[in-house]
């Protein structure tokens, strides 16, 4: 993202201070995330929570396509862009608080809780860092054009931003489709940990 932004044109500083906008973002999303996972589990136990991974994942989509699609092409006020990133953080990170963690623990075993957990952040965490930046920089220079050039920024950034885009969406695509799933699984998971919770007679 702050190579990204450098291409739109803002220098190291300001791109800086998008990022932080960002990180801002990334706080308020988490907390509400967590109280909106919460509340819609309240109001639905068996379909609350999945309701909300679908809802951080549409909802999050929509000013990331934005920012990396629209905005290079057509250009806003860096206030309005500072606001998008700021609304991308904000609504795209309520799956892992508020979807998440919470059935991991709910539904994995006590003795191996910590274990299944830490593979899942492993696995999650490891094919965004390998994949993720080789597959961008792939995209962006062998197929979209991206060339190392202060002459042609403004084609950089329309570059990256697809590419960006393109190995954003295909697996929020998959993850949509998840948790879409959750709403079929989660209430045979329930019946299930209750048959395994009751006395045996």
């Amino acid at each position: 993202m702050m190579m990204y932004l450098q291409c739109l044109g803002f220098s190291p500083t300001h791109a800086a201070s998008l990022l932080t906008v960002m990180s801002v973002g990334r706080i308020c999303g988490s907390l509400l995330g967590g109280f909106l996972g919460d509340r819609f589990a309240s109001w639905s136990p068996l379909h609350g929570r999945a309701l909300v991974g679908q809802m951080s994942i549409v909802l999050g989509a929509i000013p990331l396509c934005w920012v990396l699609w629209f905005y290079p092409r057509a250009g806003s006020p860096t206030p309005v862009l500072a606001a998008a990133l700021f609304s991308f953080s904000l609504l795209a990170l309520w799956c892992n608080p508020g979807v998440d963690r919470p059935l991991w623990s709910e539904l994995v075993p006590a003795y191996c809780r910590g274990k299944i957990i830490g593979w899942w952040r492993t696995i999650a965490e490891t094919c965004g860092t390998i994949f993720g930046g080789p597959l961008v920089g792939y995209i962006s220079v062998a197929i979209l054009g991206y060339k190392p050039s202060q002459d042609l920024q403004q084609g950089n950034a329309e570059s990256l931003g697809t590419a960006m885009l393109v190995c954003t969406m295909l697996p929020w695509a998959f993850c949509l489709c998840c948790y879409s799933a959750i709403h079929c699984t989660y209430p045979k998971d329930c019946r299930s940990e209750v048959s395994r919770l009751l006395p045996k007679s």
